[in-house]
């Protein structure tokens, strides 16, 4: 079967006998939907259904026993093929979802993975530790489901796949596009060391066997720590005392003008954007960069809803995940009493 594909055998069979393929799903006893999936390549309909193909389409004799494959393991020249050089981590899955064999490698890693027997599908959507873990797992939970539906839609009959589906009863290929199914995704791991863990996956189901799927992980090198603290900037030199107050340029103090002493209830100013903030009087010295964070926590409680401030946070960790440095990040943490004496 290393040719062609097993989808391209179908086609050619239903090809030769002038059907369509609605009238080989009707004949099969399956929805159109059901069969397109399978000759596609992109969906498999469980065993039975795909035998029910066969008689459709008058496979029979030495020519079925090219299909024999459903339900046995892969032979050590697939094995090999589909795995034998690869230091990747990976996992062997059937077209439930359910895993069947992993990779040397997932031991090794910090991540904890589904084990054989487990489903993965319902790893990725019902484990309860992962949401803390993997930074971007909203996302991957909406591809998981889009790969729930299109799995339970190929084999509706499959136990595991109906109970998850009974779980998650609303969700559909609307809520979950193509664009956003599990292969080519990164996955974004928070580490209890710091740096992030970032992976790339790529899902593989093999021409010759789809009834079998691969999910195979690439670690990026270019994983990075989160920096808790903006770089330092080079103090600029005060402003003309004649410069018109609208005219701010970099380097003047950002938040001149808008900071009150909570003392002598007095404007406070500072003479550079690193510099520190103070009143007239001295009551009281704030640090810029505490400053901008304290104006930056109430304007983002003011403005924001908390599920915006909630995604605004995970879209700024994913950007540290990145190796990308913020210079001026929004405060997205609960704002804290503020006890030195200053108000914003």
């Amino acid at each position: 079967m290393f040719g062609s594909t097993v989808a391209e055998h179908l086609t050619a069979y239903r090809h030769r006998l002038g059907l369509e393929a609605d009238q080989v799903a009707h004949t099969a006893g399956l929805a159109a939907e059901r069969y397109r999936l399978l000759e596609e390549g992109t969906g498999w309909p469980g065993t039975r259904a795909f035998h029910a193909v066969l008689d459709a389409l008058h496979i029979q004799g030495p020519q079925r026993d090219t299909f024999a494959f459903p339900g046995t393991p892969l032979d050590p020249l697939e094995q090999q093929f589909l795995t034998g050089n690869s230091n990747q981590v990976w996992l062997h899955l059937d077209h439930g979802w359910t895993v069947v064999a992993a990779g040397d490698a997932v031991p090794a890693t910090a991540v904890p993975l589904p084990e054989p027997g487990d489903n993965f599908l319902r790893w990725l959507l019902c484990d309860p530790g992962l949401p803390g873990r993997l930074l971007n797992h909203e996302a991957l939970a909406a591809a998981a489901r889009h790969a729930l539906h299109t799995a339970a839609v190929a084999d509706p009959d499959h136990p595991a796949l109906r109970t998850l589906r009974e779980q998650f009863p609303d969700d559909d290929q609307d809520a979950a596009p193509a664009s956003r199914a599990l292969d080519r995704t990164n996955w974004i791991w928070r580490t209890p060391e710091g740096p992030y863990l970032v992976w790339q996956a790529i899902s593989l189901r093999p021409s010759f066997r789809p009834d079998v799927r691969f999910l195979f992980f690439q670690a990026d090198e270019k994983a990075s720590a989160p920096s808790p603290t903006r770089p330092p900037q080079a103090a600029a030199a005060p402003a003309p005392a004649d410069q018109p107050a609208g005219n701010w340029r970099a380097g003047d103090p950002v938040l001149a003008g808008l900071l009150l002493c909570g003392h002598c209830h007095q404007t406070m100013t500072a003479p550079a954007e690193t510099a520190a903030y103070q009143c007239p009087d001295h009551c009281i010295s704030l640090a810029a960069e505490q400053a901008t964070d304290r104006v930056g926590q109430v304007l983002t409680a003011r403005l924001f809803t908390e599920e915006s401030v909630r995604k605004l946070a995970l879209a700024q960790e994913m950007i540290l995940a990145a190796g990308i440095d913020m210079a001026h990040p929004c405060p997205s943490t609960p704002a804290t009493p503020c006890t030195n004496g200053a108000t914003a």
